[in-house]
């Protein structure tokens, strides 16, 4: 028996606001006190408060000094059994269980009280962990059951009541889980309410089973869910609303929650039932659907628009377009820069994350760029053959792609006949149809790729005719159109850093790809670059050809022209594509 220490008496508070200050006996066995409920639906902890206070009494009589209460309030012991398909059941946390076998191999205590000793153990592998200490640590620790009595696990009498007390109390468990199986199942079947927390909207009738509207907070939901079907409210602004609506029932309410409560059967007056012995042998498993015996808030057209519409609206917060997104790249990677409302910027998830630019300057930049692409007589006839725009869409040939199809299914019709008549032999008339199938196949791609350019003209051209109406609006419409004209215009924008110490946007720092240029070669991926910064890219001589030098705008007056910076390649620009070949710089500083 260990010698009384000079310690001090544990003080412990309980939840009903009860001090207890525990002795300290002269015969010194150190012990700690285990409470544990599984369920407590109300919150309130009385389950464990009486525990307390029977282990309290049951340690004062037997002379156990108490020097740590360990509580875990709505924790169950309980482990599913295995699945048939091998999957380990999920084993439940009992953060307090793990703190009584430290203390206890360490040898803290000698003994533990519990109210029964189904508290400390529901399973064999619970029980086999405190044989395990007792057997190799030296000093052990013996049970102590209120309801139960003294249960020593270091010798076999001991190991095997405590195994028999375990074997009755999970018989215990699956004989109650069976009987509320079957208590669900009827539940299900006459269409009344099982028991539990009440649902959302809701409120316990006069009779068992029985649910009646709450018609303020049902009038809430289908407020909701107008919202949400013909306003397109998101489910995190439908939360907002419910919080503003009814602070004190709903003030913390989750959106996740409110998705449950929306998409959930019950406000559908409907039930879905699925046995949980079921669903642990087969995940996959449906369940049924049947009728409820409540009054529903949504009739049957208004809850499955509720649910649809909650499928396809994006969660979070409700997603505002950008106008440069997609457009904007980074000079070191080349890749797109995400948009917040302050800044667009390489994100480390996407790119490099060295370069970032504030949101207002640069649209403003971009937008002022634009609109004198669009407004400048000298730069119209330049757009239109890099964009292909004339005075109509591309030269389509379909009418004659027509004729064309039908004399190949006329021809196709003879072969068949000469077939028929005996004039050709099999082998002659597959050749011929696969010569007529190749034809038509390419005529076909032909008709695709004229609506193609039909598509691609009406997109450019667009850029002309509604870019003045968009100048000044400001809604996502309007800001979702002037992306796709800027588009249209722009394969890109790339953005190069800035000067060190430099607090004043520079715009050397934008350098816009017109559309129909070369592809962008980001810095990282760069061999060849001039000490003079400046030839940065080329342009294929094929692109040439086609589609006008970007030195068009230059001379016109609408792009200025970068002066490169020697000794400096991260500070060289390529602004607006503005320089071709210019191997040295001389060139540029010529003329700007």
């Amino acid at each position: 028996m260990p010698s009384k220490p000079s310690v001090k008496p544990l003080k412990f508070m309980s939840r009903d606001g009860i001090d207890y200050e525990f002795p300290v006996y002269e015969d010194y066995v150190p012990a700690a006190i285990y409470l544990r409920i599984s369920q407590d639906r109300t919150g309130d902890g009385d389950g464990v408060t009486r525990q307390l206070e029977d282990c309290v009494k049951y340690a004062d009589l037997h002379r156990l000094t108490v020097i740590e209460v360990i509580e875990e309030n709505d924790t169950s012991a309980y482990v599913a059994p295995h699945r048939e398909d091998g999957v380990k059941p999920r084993k439940p946390k009992r953060p307090g269980f793990e703190r009584l076998k430290a203390i206890a191999t360490s040898g803290e205590i000698h003994a533990v009280v519990a109210w029964a000793t189904d508290r400390l153990w529901r399973s064999v592998r619970d029980l086999d962990q405190l044989i395990n200490i007792v057997e190799t640590t030296p000093h052990g620790f013996t049970i102590h059951a209120v309801h139960g009595g003294i249960i020593g696990l270091g010798d076999a009498n001991g190991q095997t009541v405590a195994r028999i007390l375990g074997a009755v109390a999970q018989g215990e468990v699956n004989i109650k889980a069976k009987r509320q199986a079957r208590a669900h199942e009827q539940a299900f079947d006459r269409g009344k309410f099982p028991g539990g927390r009440v649902p959302f909207g809701y409120r316990l009738g006069e009779k068992p089973g029985e649910l009646v509207l709450h018609e303020d907070r049902a009038e809430v939901l289908r407020d909701i869910a107008d919202g949400i079907i013909n306003d397109g409210w998101t489910i995190t602004r439908a939360t907002r609303f419910i919080r503003e609506e009814l602070p004190k029932r709903c003030g913390k309410m989750k959106p996740v929650a409110l998705r449950g409560i929306l998409t959930g059967p019950t406000v559908a007056g409907k039930r879905y039932y699925l046995p949980v012995a079921q669903k642990r042998s087969d995940p996959e498993a449906k369940g049924t659907w049947g009728p409820a015996g409540w009054e529903p808030v949504f009739d049957e057209v208004t809850w499955q628009l509720l649910r649809k519409a909650l499928a396809t609206t994006p969660r979070g917060r409700p997603t505002r377009p950008s106008l440069l997104g997609g457009l904007l790249l980074c000079a070191y990677c080349g890749s797109a820069m995400s948009y917040s409302t302050r800044t667009y910027k390489c994100t480390v998830t996407s790119g490099c994350g060295r370069i970032s630019v504030s949101t207002p300057t640069v649209e403003a930049v971009v937008t002022d760029f634009i609109t004198t692409l669009l407004t400048a007589q000298e730069t119209q006839e330049f757009l239109k053959r890099m964009l292909n725009i004339g005075d109509g869409p591309p030269g389509t040939d379909d009418i004659n792609i027509d004729a064309e199809l039908e004399k190949i299914a006329r021809k196709r019709r003879e072969l068949t006949e000469a077939y028929d008549d005996e004039v050709l032999t099999m082998a002659e008339l597959r050749h011929s149809l696969d010569r007529l199938k190749a034809k038509e196949q390419a005529l076909l791609t032909k008709r695709e790729e004229n609506v193609e350019a039909a598509l691609e003209w009406e997109r450019s051209a667009m850029a002309f005719q509604a870019y003045e109406d968009l100048l000044d609006a400001t809604d996502d419409d309007a800001i979702k159109k002037k992306n796709m004209i800027f588009r249209a215009l722009l394969d890109g924008i790339v953005v190069s850093p800035r000067e060190k110490n430099s607090c004043k946007f520079d715009t050397e720092r934008l350098n816009f790809r017109l559309a129909g240029t070369s592809p962008y070669i980001p810095l990282n991926d760069r061999e060849d670059i001039s000490d003079d910064g400046v030839d940065w890219w080329t342009e294929d001589p094929g692109d040439l050809a086609s589609h006008p030098s970007p030195r068009e705008l230059v001379q016109a007056g609408v792009v200025k022209e970068p002066v490169p910076r020697r000794k400096n390649r991260k500070a060289a620009r390529l602004i607006n594509g503005a320089v071709e070949g210019n191997k040295n710089g001389a060139t540029a500083k010529t003329a700007s």
